[in-house]
């Protein structure tokens, strides 16, 4: 399993990656008052939450549903199953791309 392609996971990761990377940098660079930098944070987070929601209802469409930290991977899923996951999850970072939330 840990031997096969896995472009989908690296871009997940990246993409997390990159948005708390830029929201930091955002924060630390930015010349703001108190007030703008709260705004810009608390735009970030809902633009981070906007992103997490399409994630998910990408995935859904490829028939796949995770529940935040509550998903879980068992031993019990087949190869079969995971590389149907690994296609959903690449499929679901395509159509983000494709709707410029990505």
């Amino acid at each position: 399993m840990f031997e096969k392609d896995d472009s989908a996971s690296t871009a997940l990761i990246s993409f997390m990656l990159g948005g708390v990377a830029g929201a930091a940098l955002a924060v630390l660079f930015v010349p703001t008052t108190g007030r703008d930098t709260r705004r810009l944070i608390s735009e970030g987070v809902r633009d981070g939450a906007e992103r997490s929601r399409a994630l998910r209802q990408a995935l859904i469409l490829g028939g796949v549903d995770f529940n935040g930290a509550r998903a879980l991977v068992s031993t019990c899923h087949t190869d079969a199953v995971l590389d149907a996951t690994v296609a959903a999850f690449e499929t679901a970072i395509r159509i983000m791309r494709e709707e410029n939330l990505a």
